[in-house]
């Protein structure tokens, strides 16, 4: 009869910095892939970030154990307004820009002032002429938010469930 109790290593008494190690490899993981999103998603997102800085505070809707929908969608559609704010700004600046005399310009079929250097650059010219927010903006930035949410929640090692 063995009277000596099973002997663990050192590393199975403790596993929990295992765990813990793991969590940060996937919050590391999750930041690098967000670097590879598309520019306009990036921008986005960058955004989103600052906006719900006002938001995040003990007892905030974002640390609800579970947030509500309707809440949520709110948050969603403020941003989205305050993002077509901003890109009607932007627009009324290049449009600003776009109208006082170039030297060197070329005119567009749309009867817009193009640089030089738009002219010879495919993605600067769609990015002058690029569309404001639509139907699937709002949806972009839902997800968007939602990552957001969850990226604060882990960080603040949110852990009710």
């Amino acid at each position: 009869m063995n009277y000596y109790p099973k002997i663990l290593p050192f590393y199975m008494t403790y596993p929990m910095p295992l765990i813990w190690e793991e969590e940060d490899t996937v919050m590391r993981d999750l930041e690098y892939l967000q670097e590879l999103y598309p520019r306009q998603a990036k921008k986005y997102r960058k955004r989103i970030e600052e906006l719900l800085e006002r938001f995040d505070s003990e007892g905030s809707v974002l640390y609800d154990e579970y947030p509500d929908r309707m809440t949520l969608y709110k948050m969603a559609q403020d941003i989205y307004a305050v993002l077509e704010q901003e890109e009607k700004r932007e627009q009324a600046e290049a449009a600003a820009v776009a109208a006082a005399p170039a030297d060197g310009g070329e005119v567009s079929t749309t009867g817009d002032r193009i640089s030089a250097g738009a002219a010879m650059n495919p993605a600067v010219r769609t990015a002058e002429t690029a569309p404001l927010l639509g139907p699937e903006s709002m949806e972009l930035i839902q997800v968007l938010l939602y990552g957001e949410i969850f990226r604060r929640r882990q960080k603040r090692g949110f852990r009710k469930f």
